[in-house]
């Protein structure tokens, strides 16, 4: 039987690694520009092949304009070739760009090295089957790609696939990892079925919900749960069981928080014309919570530009969401600020849900909230907005 490589029912696509190997062995291969590519599977092809033959790509059009085509003498003769020629690969880049949740998005530039960062690889990884939740096209993507091509697992693409969709394909193909944001964990509660053979289940992208991770224990019940923390700047660099980060001792010395925001140190990122780097750190906006001097640790609390400034307070969104969500009826939400001309900015939240009013909203938020927290107008409303990566978008 052949080994899969993916599927994605998007395209009605299924690609073994067969398959994968003789597109690779063409005597001729060509590389276009990747705002010109068509599909997920050449997506792959292309990033897999301008490593074999160290041709830098980019998902800016700005980037190359022209198809390369060239003449192909590698004459592979296993996907474990493939592998091994890629893995010393030191010269190769690939330009991306940020989540741009609360702005334009920044380019940025990954090697391997830093894409594969906290890759894991070894004979008992074998048989894993990966859900892709997060778009292909941005970091954490990537991620899921390079995880599962170099232990030459299968990749089920569930990217913005429709709840019965998601659940239909994780039965089918017996799916046994995922690794997606809080939102998207959300479109499968409440779930229809559970998932027995599901081993692990990743939070990243977005503030840990210990709530929903308790409802998802009941649809994955033998999964170990992880939340990540990740940088598209610079990838992932920790994890946690829970909310609560440590820095692992390699990272101690590239790692900083000052004024309760995180600083990474350049030596983490390649060259990215778009960062800005003063004294050698980058300042994140990522804004945390400090548990513990020695050993230091941490919780995430929000994006520094998320932060909503309420008659001189500040308000964060997730704090206030993470509240709605524990309301039975609410499905889904998002806080917001919005410029008034006699106050300045005042707090909005759209909600998914049924048979509630937005008083009974206010007066549930008012009992646990002090009143700048409340939002003034709810709108409930079909969906929220989702950026490109799969999170809630904070522009209005």
């Amino acid at each position: 039987m052949q080994r899969l490589f993916l599927v994605n029912s998007n395209e009605d696509i299924v690609k073994s690694y067969d398959d994968l190997l003789m597109d690779l062995n063409q005597p001729t291969l060509y590389l276009r520009p990747l705002k010109d590519v068509n599909g997920l599977y050449d997506l792959y092809l292309h990033i897999i092949i301008s490593l074999l033959h160290n041709q830098d790509l980019s998902f800016y059009g700005d980037g190359a304009q022209t198809e390369i085509k060239f003449t192909n003498n590698l004459k592979l003769q296993s996907i474990d070739d493939c592998l091994e020629i890629i893995k010393t690969n030191n010269g190769w880049l690939l330009e991306l760009a940020t989540s741009g949740t609360t702005g334009v998005p920044k380019k940025v530039q990954h090697t391997l090295q830093t894409l594969t960062r906290n890759i894991k690889v070894s004979a008992s990884k074998e048989q894993d089957v990966w859900g892709l939740a997060y778009n292909p096209q941005h970091m954490a993507g990537l991620q899921v790609f390079f995880q599962a091509l170099f232990n030459k697992n299968t990749i089920v693409n569930l990217f913005g696939l429709s709840k019965n969709a998601i659940e239909e394909n994780i039965e089918k193909y017996q799916i046994t990892h995922l690794s997606a944001t809080p939102t998207f964990y959300k479109l499968l509660l409440p779930a229809s079925k559970t998932f027995d053979q599901v081993q692990q289940v990743t939070f990243g992208g977005e503030k840990y919900n210990a709530t929903l991770e308790l409802h998802l224990k009941a649809t994955f019940p033998n999964a170990k749960f992880t939340n990540v923390y990740a940088s598209t700047e610079a990838g992932a660099l920790f994890a946690a069981k829970g909310d609560v980060f440590s820095i692992k001792e390699s990272l101690q010395q590239l790692i900083k928080i000052v004024d309760n925001e995180i600083f990474l140190h350049q030596s983490l990122f390649s060259n990215s014309a778009d960062l800005k780097i003063e004294d050698g750190w980058y300042a994140t906006g990522d804004m945390v919570s400090i548990t513990s001097d020695q050993p230091l640790s941490f919780q995430f609390v929000s994006r520094k530009n998320e932060m909503i400034n309420i008659g001189g307070s500040k308000v964060n969104p997730n704090e206030v969401e993470e509240l709605l969500m524990q309301l039975d009826g609410i499905v889904d939400a998002k806080v917001f600020g919005k410029p008034n001309s006699l106050m300045g900015t005042i707090l909005c939240a759209d909600v998914v849900g049924d048979n509630l009013t937005d008083k009974d909203i206010k007066l549930y938020l008012k009992n646990h909230l002090p009143e700048y927290m409340v939002p003034r107008i709810i709108k409930f409303v079909s969906e929220i907005a989702l950026t490109s990566t799969g999170k809630k978008s904070r522009t209005n």
